[in-house]
């Protein structure tokens, strides 16, 4: 493992809390990231988010249902030779 590998953790503000102050001042206070876990509501109520996310949505369910025919496709072809 080299000197300056970067990690990512995901720990309770508790915990983060029991780091002793020196070293979260040296290393860890300036890169603090916080994520809400449950803020879809929140994202939804913009527009631009909301058109990404159905268009996310929609493309997702025709790329599953796309995979499907092709595979049966695929099935059928496999069957057809025997």
């Amino acid at each position: 493992m080299s000197g300056n590998s970067t990690l990512f953790l995901k720990m309770s503000e508790q915990d983060f809390m029991q780091i002793p102050d020196g070293v979260r001042q040296a290393h860890l206070a300036d890169k603090v990231y916080q994520q809400e876990d449950n803020d879809f509501d929140e994202l939804m109520k913009d527009e631009h988010y909301r058109k990404l996310y159905k268009a996310k949505k929609t493309a997702s369910k025709e790329l599953t249902n796309h995979t499907h025919f092709l595979r049966e496709q695929r099935r059928k072809t496999i069957n057809n030779k025997f």
